[in-house]
């Protein structure tokens, strides 16, 4: 878990005083807090966002947000909610109501464990919870999609009510005409292949990638699970390395453009 900062938040939609003033001159935006099973790195996004605001004024480090991390590793049961629905929810929500004391915005950057949205939304926490779910259903309208592939967890991925129907994806298929998921077996794939990405690394995982992703049809993916990214970053290193002249290389998931969710909303 990654809280971001008291003095500044990037992409911010609310302001609000801080409880907490600082010594520093420069002016005060609204802070904001990251809450996920893993770390977000949070401090560089957020010195860029104090360095336009600043302008001339922003003078490097001691300007940047502060970061605080909240580690709760009990998040991670996600990847089996059939057996640990119950207790994840309780740890979120139990998290939540920590570090929302210590923000006015926060954002679970898990999108498995969005499937808690509404119990969050109705815990009357302190502060504002922003969801990676109504930030990738915008980036799709304002970019006109027709059709988007979604792919994460096989939680994730259910849209069509599967796996317990606890997939908090649902609302995409209102912000497109199709939603396309991998087959069945494709499904499973993935969810395996974020088990290893964690245990043994990206670059291990990427032709397990491309098996899957080659089996798409749709131009536009959104990569709805945080160690996703991981995997399209080690592909185009490994492509680097293997043609470091070629001006462009087509990648191996074909001509696929993967709007990374979490980057969406730390935009």
């Amino acid at each position: 878990l990654s809280a971001r900062g008291r003095r500044t938040c990037q992409g911010a939609t609310s302001a609000r005083t801080p409880r907490c003033p600082t010594k520093s001159a420069a002016p005060l935006s609204t802070k904001a807090t990251s809450l996920a099973h893993e770390v977000v790195a949070v401090d560089m996004r957020g010195g860029q966002s104090n360095k336009r605001l600043l302008g001339e004024g922003f003078r490097g480090d001691i300007d940047a947000p502060d970061v605080v991390i909240l580690s709760v590793p009990q998040l991670g049961l996600s990847m089996d909610l059939h057996s640990n629905y119950d207790v994840v929810g309780d740890h979120l929500l139990n998290a939540c109501r920590r570090i929302s004391e210590q923000c006015d915005l926060f954002v679970v950057a898990c999108n498995t464990i969005h499937c808690y949205a509404q119990r969050i939304a109705a815990a009357g926490l302190a502060a504002r919870f922003v969801s990676f779910i109504d930030v990738a259903c915008r980036a799709c309208r304002e970019r006109g999609l027709d059709q988007v592939a979604l792919l994460g967890s096989k939680y994730t991925m259910a849209v069509g009510g599967g796996e317990g129907g606890w997939s908090p994806y649902q609302p995409l298929t209102a912000a497109v005409k199709r939603v396309e998921v991998p087959d069945t077996v494709g499904c499973e794939e993935l969810h395996q292949l974020i088990y290893d990405i964690k245990a043994k690394g990206a670059a291990a995982c990427v032709e397990g990638w491309h098996r899957v992703t080659r089996r798409l049809t749709s131009a536009v993916a959104l990569l709805a699970c945080t160690e996703l990214p991981l995997v399209v970053q080690a592909e185009a290193e490994m492509r680097r390395v293997q043609a470091p002249d070629a001006e462009e290389e087509v990648n191996k998931s074909g001509s696929i453009e993967f709007l990374d969710v979490t980057e969406l909303v730390a935009e």
